[in-house]
């Protein structure tokens, strides 16, 4: 930078001189103007080169450039808090207990297996930011917003929360999810959905995964899927399944808890990931009705 702006220094000084010249050897006045202006020219070129530079420095200074395929976990949970989850299911001694209670719990082991993984890491932590959304007035809600995680965060949201209700818009939460997690610059991007509903407000889940996957390619980066079909036939999210999400279904606590377990094991943490468009579709049983 100090050459480029010693360059224009040197510019102006030839312009100065040359106008100098002129006026002491009666230059004719078409030739001084020709040459000054040829000079100005320069000067401008080099102004602008100076400028781009230091706007680059000062982007790069104040956090405006980050540096892409950092190390580390993104992820994006979507839990459904729609009125179906009031419903009943039998938890892990057999009795019936409302989804969103399960469930709940569910998400508490998530928090616990995460919070081992973050503090695994070779001489500290492991590097995770993950965000939770959920429904309200049918559209998407970021209950815990993006950033590091903080298991505290999931256990306190979970304790608070009492009352499903409506909708359930998968297609607009995904693709929220998605959004938070392209945005990050740490190398591993997941969102995965708990849910025990197909789609009922906004766009479908196949037309957002469609246009996220437009996406990811323009971006060059990859974004891994997984839904836990709970209490719902997971045959009825084969669109998705088409597209390269996982896709497993659950009829219980016990089988909610195990899915989460092989699903943050498998795909998550550990990363072993099937190629984009490949399909991992486990469906229990006992849950095809």
């Amino acid at each position: 930078m100090g050459a480029c702006f010693a360059g224009q220094m040197d510019l102006w000084n030839s312009g100065s001189a040359a106008f100098d010249s002129a006026c002491h050897r009666g230059l004719d006045s078409c030739q001084f103007h020709h040459r000054f202006m040829r000079l100005s020219m320069e000067v401008w070129s080099i102004a602008r080169l100076f400028g781009a530079l230091v706007a680059f420095a000062l982007a790069g200074f104040a956090g405006g450039t980050s540096v892409p395929g950092r190390e580390g976990i993104a992820l994006a949970i979507v839990f459904d808090t729609s009125g179906s989850m009031k419903d009943s299911v039998p938890d892990k001694d057999g009795n019936q207990s409302p989804k969103y209670v399960i469930a709940k719990r569910a998400l508490e082991s998530v928090a616990d297996h995460l919070d081992a993984f973050v503090k695994s890491g070779d001489g500290g932590k492991r590097e995770l930011a993950m965000c939770l959304i959920t429904f309200q007035n049918g559209r998407p809600q970021e209950q815990i917003r993006f950033g590091s995680f903080d298991a505290a965060h999931i256990r306190e949201w979970a304790a608070g929360f009492k009352l499903p209700s409506g909708g359930t818009p998968l297609g607009e939460s995904i693709r929220l999810a998605a959004r938070r997690v392209m945005n990050s610059p740490l190398s591993r991007k997941h969102v995965l959905v708990i849910t025990d509903g197909i789609n009922s407000v906004g766009p479908e889940p196949v037309a957002v995964l469609l246009a996220l996957k437009r996406q990811m390619e323009d971006l060059n980066t990859f974004v891994g899927y997984h839904f836990i079909a709970f209490d719902v036939n997971a045959a009825l999210f084969s669109g998705v399944k088409k597209l390269g999400a996982t896709v497993v279904g659950a009829a219980d606590e016990r089988q909610l808890g195990e899915q989460l377990n092989s699903i943050l094991k498998e795909k998550i943490l550990l990363e072993e990931e099937e190629p984009q468009g490949a399909a991992g579709v486990k469906e229990k049983d006992g849950n095809n009705r």
